[in-house]
């Protein structure tokens, strides 16, 4: 994308969790910047003020705007869209747009189906600590504060979403893969397709830089094997040039021991999962190609506050813990409750869990049913649509008696959050409630949390 860029910017649907993300980033990068959003008037986290936000979808928004943003969410019948389109406003997929700023910025991209928000987010952090400041551009909220940043960054870190094919745009100074699983098949329609995808991102990765490859992924070793260009190889995988060795859970807290290409290094991360020390191997393994030390990476990732909605504790106590998490795929949930397990064996684990899209459900729905190993019970709640026609065909009992075959558990249905409340106020002994899914899932968890 090379056009030039005058503002005013307008984003369609600009509260959506990657649009908002670019909003702020255009931002500070000097734009004007509005947007519309039929969300707005609840949302109760404002953009940046000087970002007008309109509560409607209406082609008065768009008078004196240079260029409309828009996703892949965003129907092309959608209203602002099509007065776009007759009075020759530019019209830019916001893919176009983080290319545009990847291309003004050494670029470091994260790709994946699981892990992709935390890792940047972990880049992001031991980046600032070692003194290289970086900007993000990440589908989810960082705990971490980096302040006056985005004008002189020296790395651009952003999320390289799979969901479209549109990371296939981007040409970046650091490429990473961290894993590959099934996801999004109404687009792929294959795994040779999505392999392929994924090929082709990787390929794209400058001459002079580097692709970082989660090696603990059967699909991301059959395409670093065929990747020709430079490489380092992370996971917990015997032959990886960063490896986890062992690791322990404490608190909270995972305590390592690690190979950094042949070095040695202990540390600790405060974030739980096995899938997250992977998502800061990655970091290591970043480091040592940008020639930071790794004793530097520990002390930034000791830093690290965590993601809003990734493995994010919301209420700790002796008597109940609280934890909700993002997961909206069978590897992502299983990951979730498998973090949960580790981190405090012995406290029985209720899963509450709200289906992202029929399509995905439809699509993954024999993953999903096995996803739920080592939860006490799951509630599985009515699908989140995401603008997605109901499925009439979809059967929830049906769904809830699978899962408790295929995963062991016992697996009910709450047409409602009410419901749902009604359940979790049943429970009496100490235990941990999870809260997994990609729609609004998180207002359900805020409603378990004791009043004081």
């Amino acid at each position: 994308m090379t056009q030039k860029l005058s503002s005013p910017l307008h984003f369609v649907g600009i509260l959506g969790v990657g649009m908002r993300a670019l909003a702020e980033y255009a931002v500070s990068q000097g734009f004007i910047v509005q947007g519309s959003d039929i969300g707005a008037a609840q949302n109760k986290k404002p953009l940046s003020q000087s970002i007008q936000i309109f509560s409607d979808h209406n082609p008065e928004n768009l008078k004196n705007c240079k260029a409309v943003i828009y996703s892949t969410a965003i129907s092309m019948d959608n209203k602002e869209i099509l007065y776009a389109m007759r009075q020759n406003i530019p019209l830019m997929h916001r893919s176009d747009l983080l290319d545009y700023f990847l291309r003004q910025t050494p670029a470091i991209t994260i790709a994946g189906t699981h892990g992709k928000t935390t890792t940047a987010a972990m880049l992001t952090c031991f980046l600032n600590h070692t003194g290289h400041p970086s900007a993000a551009v990440v589908g989810g909220t960082l705990k971490n504060s980096y302040e006056n940043v985005d004008k002189n960054a020296e790395y651009l870190v952003a999320e390289a979403d799979e969901s479209d094919g549109s990371f296939t745009k981007y040409s970046s100074y650091i490429s990473v893969i961290n894993n590959i699983a099934k996801d999004h098949m109404e687009y792929f329609g294959s795994t040779e397709n999505l392999c392929a995808t994924f090929a082709k991102y990787l390929n794209n990765t400058q001459k002079d830089g580097i692709a970082l490859i989660g090696w603990d992924d059967e699909y991301c070793r059959t395409l670093g094997q065929a990747y020709t260009g430079p490489k380092i190889t992370y996971g917990f995988t015997i032959g990886c040039d960063v490896r986890a060795l062992s690791y322990s859970v404490k608190g909270g807290r995972m305590y390592f021991d690690i190979i950094v290409v042949k070095k040695r290094v202990s540390g600790s991360v405060p974030v739980i999962g096995k899938h997250n020390l992977q998502n800061a191997l990655a970091c290591y393994a970043a480091a040592h190609f940008l020639e930071i030390g790794p004793a530097q990476v520990t002390e930034g990732l000791d830093q690290f506050k965590g993601v809003v909605r990734r493995m994010d504790v919301l209420h700790d106590s002796e008597k109940l813990k609280i934890i909700d998490d993002y997961a909206h795929n069978p590897g992502k949930i299983q990951a979730a409750i498998n973090g949960v397990r580790e981190s405090w064996p012995d406290w029985p684990v209720v899963v509450f869990f709200q289906p992202h899209r029929y399509s995905r459900l439809k699509t993954l729905y024999p993953e999903f049913c096995k996803s739920f190993l080592g939860a006490n019970k799951v509630c599985v709640l009515t699908p989140f649509a995401a603008g997605e026609p109901i499925d009439k065909d979809f059967d929830p009992e049906a769904f809830v008696a699978r899962i408790g075959q295929e995963s062991e558990t016992d697996a009910v249905f709450a047409e409602s959050f009410e419901n749902a409340i009604k359940i979790a106020d049943n429970i009496s002994d100490r235990t941990i409630l999870l809260t997994v899914g990609a729609g609004d899932v998180s207002s359900l968890a805020r409603r378990f949390i004791p009043a004081k």
